[in-house]
């Protein structure tokens, strides 16, 4: 296993050596413990300016402009970026330095446990790229330019990834782990609601609808992510919602998303059994296909067709997306 661990940052620190050495040592050791393939890894970059770093790889591979999440309340402590060639692929994984550092240098043994899942967790990603890699039907990735799916599917990608990502490193994860992000998921559903029909009526005004994509891609969608973390973590358990945690269950109960949340659990679960010996990923994923685009539709987007048979986007009015 050959890669490369750089540490971006203006000047060198005092701790450079000792984070690159212990991250170093953890990757082959997970990846063994837990049979991994890691086939592709090329760097892992621990950096102070993920933004910086992402439009560099970008540039040099001639790509679009990668995202992540950087929310006031939910911030990205690490990422993984797969890069094809035209017969092989390069992986990288990004991971934040000051993280690294507060959790590497922790007097807990849980906080550096925290961290460890976090590598964890992106490794799991690697693994999940190469077992895609080997059954995806070029035939099939032609439509995801010519109808909704071109919308919906870099959602669903990102659901399955985050859950099988979770549901293969869950026997790494902590406490701080699951609180993590059932934190984040409970404070994301008191909130998400509102906040995308905020997007949906400063659209009212503006009139892009290419900008409101991207809010929803950007804000709008995190509801759902979050919900495949905790998924995959729930199944991960060989456990309920319930048993997970009592108050994100009470909570998502009385919440709209409440029916959503079982689909998507129902789906991804389904989705999980047969994979990856399916041959055809896009009929493999039509469950998680059909509980996105809900997700869409309980966003306030609506996918119609015009006379000429092309996909557009329509956002009902709704009481709660008309400007006052």
């Amino acid at each position: 296993m050959k890669f490369e661990i750089i540490i971006d940052r203006p000047e060198k620190g005092k701790n450079d050596e000792y984070i690159r050495s212990s991250i170093f040592h953890v990757i082959p050791k997970i990846a063994d413990d837990f049979n991994l393939n890691l086939k592709g890894l090329t760097q892992i970059i621990i950096t102070q300016s993920l933004e910086k770093q992402l439009h560099k790889i970008s540039d040099m591979n001639g790509i679009n402009k990668i995202t992540y999440t950087n929310e006031v309340d939910v911030k990205t402590i690490g990422k993984f970026l797969c890069i094809r060639n035209k017969n092989d692929h390069e992986i990288f994984i990004f991971l934040n330095y000051y993280e690294v550092e507060k959790h590497l240098f922790s007097q807990e043994e849980s906080t550096r446990e925290f961290l460890a899942h976090v590598i964890h967790h992106e490794l799991a990603h690697i693994h999940d790229i190469n077992q895609k890699i080997t059954f995806k039907k070029k035939e099939n990735f032609e439509k995801l330019t010519t109808d909704k799916l071109r919308y919906i599917y870099p959602l669903v990608e990102n659901c399955w990834s985050e859950y099988y990502a979770n549901f293969l490193s869950q026997p790494t994860a902590t406490e701080k782990n699951y609180n993590f992000y059932i934190s984040l998921f409970m404070n994301e559903l008191k909130k998400s609601q509102d906040n995308f029909s905020k997007d949906i009526i400063r659209f009212r005004i503006h009139g892009d609808i290419d900008k409101l994509l991207d809010d929803f891609n950007r804000r709008g969608s995190l509801l759902i992510r979050l919900a495949s973390y905790n998924i995959g973590y729930i199944d991960g358990l060989n456990t309920k919602i319930d048993f997970y945690c009592k108050e994100l269950y009470e909570q998502l109960k009385q919440s709209c998303f409440c029916d959503i949340f079982l689909d998507l659990s129902n789906a991804l679960s389904t989705i999980r059994k047969s994979y990856p010996s399916c041959d055809d990923e896009l009929k493999l994923f039509i469950p998680l296909i059909e509980v996105v685009e809900k997700y869409f539709n309980l966003s306030g987007l609506f996918f119609s067709k015009t006379m000429e048979d092309k996909i557009y986007i329509s956002v009902p009015i709704s009481k709660d997306t008309v400007p006052y």
